[in-house]
């Protein structure tokens, strides 16, 4: 007996499904994006060595000596011993506001030490 739809009386329905293909070229292509996404994210700051035939000063040496000249460039509030995001110690300078004209006059090292920048805004005295 049939059941009218093609099947006899008390079968089973089976959904038979198709096995995906593997294709190499997508596994490739995912690869190569995590890839590139991968070396986009790492950090862009300056490494913690100096150049060659540079000796590395004391940071507080170089933050005692240097904070008289770099406290003359208009927009700058303040410097201090920091660390870059990798923990490397550096040297930290502190900005009204971050500008391009800024980030010319700032030295990219300090006595072999890395310098960041960092915009604070204006620092007032606590009353």
């Amino acid at each position: 007996m049939h059941d009218g739809a093609g099947a006899p009386a008390g079968a089973v329905r089976v959904r038979v499904t198709r096995r995906r293909r593997w294709f190499p070229s997508r596994v490739v292509a995912g690869c190569l994006l995590l890839l590139s996404v991968a070396a986009g994210c790492r950090g862009r700051e300056p490494d913690a060595t100096p150049p060659a035939g540079e000796a590395m000063q004391p940071i507080r040496e170089v933050i005692e000596a240097e904070t008289p000249t770099i406290l003359k460039i208009p927009g700058v509030v303040g410097i201090y011993e920091g660390e870059t995001r990798r923990h490397v110690p550096c040297i930290r300078v502190m900005v009204v506001k971050r500008t391009r004209e800024l980030e010319e006059k700032i030295p990219k090292r300090l006595g072999g030490h890395p310098v960041e920048i960092e915009e604070t805004g204006v620092i007032r005295p606590m009353r």
